[in-house]
């Protein structure tokens, strides 16, 4: 028994289908302990992926596996949240618009603590949202110097809240649509997996904060990190540390408007 959950394994069980067929075997049994609605679906989507990629008599090692991974998971909706609601839809929103999901997902941060929200290699995306008219967004020191031979974007958004509806659409919301375009389970359960660590307490309440997405999605724009007013190191005494500042990037150009763009990246695809 673990937070929010039960697990018992190889119990013996009688299965009735249409209170007419009956069969026996062992199985594993898996409980949810709560009422809370959201919770109940987040159980039911997480599972589903689990089953969808096993065969049909998956052996006890492999469940235990999964399962451990899952438990996990749970435990986290008891602890505070890592990053706002606003910051993670807007995360979610660059995979949404770009033309290889699946890339952006393997690319995906496992820890909302990493320097930069996507990585594949030297090519990194950081992203920032304001729910303001100036694009004004808050670096650390060690986001915009990163190693010499790394390529960076930082992919500015405009998100603000919204009444649900056609274009108000929530974490979970977006999650579907991206799903639409993801067909290996594997690939949606590292996504959900993503989403509760990084939103733990604040699980259920995302589901009931709406964001405007067509406003979103004209504002996306791409800037190339060097071009974003900033801080050099050499300038900061090598004692001084977790040095933050804020930065204007309203007047530069999107990178997609440029003439060296596009680098050749899967990360760098957008719709």
């Amino acid at each position: 028994k673990r937070e929010n959950l039960s697990v018992e394994f190889n119990v013996p069980c009688t299965i009735v289908e249409d209170d007419v067929t009956t069969s026996e075997g062992f199985y594993t049994i898996i409980t949810l302990t709560t009422h809370e609605a959201e919770l109940q679906e987040s159980f039911i989507e997480l599972f589903a992926l689990v089953l969808a990629k096993y065969k049909k008599n998956p052996r006890v090692k492999e469940i235990s596996y999964e399962l451990d991974k899952l438990i996990t998971i749970f435990e986290a909706l008891s602890r505070p949240p890592k990053k706002k609601v606003q910051g993670l839809w807007g995360e979610l929103l660059v995979i949404e618009r770009s033309k290889n999901p699946d890339a952006m997902i393997q690319a995906w941060h496992s820890q909302p603590d990493a320097k930069y929200d996507f990585s594949i290699g030297a090519d990194k995306i950081e992203v920032k949202t304001t729910s303001t008219e100036q694009r004004v967004h808050r670096f650390s020191l060690d986001q915009l110097n990163p190693s010499e031979h790394s390529r960076l974007l930082v992919a500015s958004i405009t998100v603000r809240e919204s009444a649900k509806g056609q274009t108000g659409l929530s974490i979970y919301d977006l999650y579907d649509k991206i799903c639409g375009r993801v067909e290996s389970p594997d690939t949606r359960l590292m996504m959900y997996t993503v989403i509760l660590n990084t939103l733990g307490q604040d699980a259920i309440k995302a589901g009931k904060l709406y964001f405007d997405y067509t406003e979103a999605s004209d504002s996306l724009a791409f800037f190339n990190a060097e071009e974003i007013p900033s801080i050099s190191k050499e300038h900061v005494h090598p004692l001084i540390t977790g040095v933050k500042f804020y930065s204007n990037v309203s007047d530069l150009v999107d990178v997609r408007n440029t003439p060296d763009f596009p680098w050749g990246s899967d990360l760098f695809q957008y719709v």
